[in-house]
């Protein structure tokens, strides 16, 4: 469900890579030039690959559920203004947890803060916007 996928589009013959990671914009990530431009945080391949995993059986429930993985992340979240993002994987040593609170928090400009799962008590997903000092140009 959670993958990278190549959408392909036979009438133009381009064909980009798509990362499935939630439902919300900004979530995913599409090569293509509109979603690296558009601010809107997702883009005509990303809605086609969603409504394909929707359509399949469990798809909507998997979708709602989120992605979980093993391993953190730091992604650019192109939905509205730019963003530097970070997700605790259940894996996140605490060690990384705390160094992760000092550059990325609420305090800084919005997001949510670092909360633990009631499922595995790891981090949930923190989309908290980097601090104002590490601000990505547009």
């Amino acid at each position: 469900m959670f993958s990278d996928f190549r959408v392909h589009n036979p009438a133009s013959g381009t064909h980009y890579r798509v990362a499935i990671r939630g439902q919300a914009p900004g979530q995913n990530f599409c090569a293509c030039p509109d979603y690296a431009t558009n601010d809107l945080g997702t883009c005509k391949h990303i809605e086609f690959a969603l409504g394909k995993l929707q359509a399949k059986r469990g798809g909507k429930a998997a979708l709602a559920r989120g992605f979980e993985s093993e391993y953190s992340e730091i992604w650019l979240d192109y939905a509205r203004a730019r963003q530097v993002r970070f997700r605790a994987g259940t894996g996140c040593p605490p060690a990384l947890l705390a160094q992760a609170g000092k550059l990325f928090d609420a305090a800084a400009g919005g997001g949510t803060t670092l909360e633990p799962t009631a499922r595995t008590g790891a981090p949930d997903p923190v989309r908290a916007e980097q601090r104002p000092r590490a601000t990505l140009p547009r």
